[in-house]
């Protein structure tokens, strides 16, 4: 393919740019698939503040360090694109 036609022709976003959260999801069995799809909802929803301490535990920060902890490689800005409805995986 010349490069002008790939140039000019639409791209399918799925083909080139899978969603990080996605394939992690898609990994998973289903206890571990239902407690990420909690947190990813606890993070977006902003329901994040301890009562106890004041501080925000609730987080993309603390949501990627889980994952990273437990051997799945994210970004951090796919984990944001994510979180924001800018990613293209379906699961908002």
């Amino acid at each position: 393919m010349s490069l002008a036609k790939e140039l000019n022709e639409i791209p399918s976003q799925a083909k080139y740019f899978i969603c990080s959260v996605k394939k992690i999801l898609d990994t998973l069995n289903k206890t571990d698939r239902q407690a990420l799809e909690a947190a990813v909802d606890r993070v977006r929803t902003g329901n994040k503040t301890d009562k106890k301490s004041g501080l925000d535990v609730w987080s993309g920060v603390w949501l990627r360090k889980v994952l990273i902890d437990n051997g799945y490689k994210i970004g951090k800005d796919s984990l944001r694109k994510h979180l924001e409805g800018l990613c293209n995986c379906g699961n908002i």
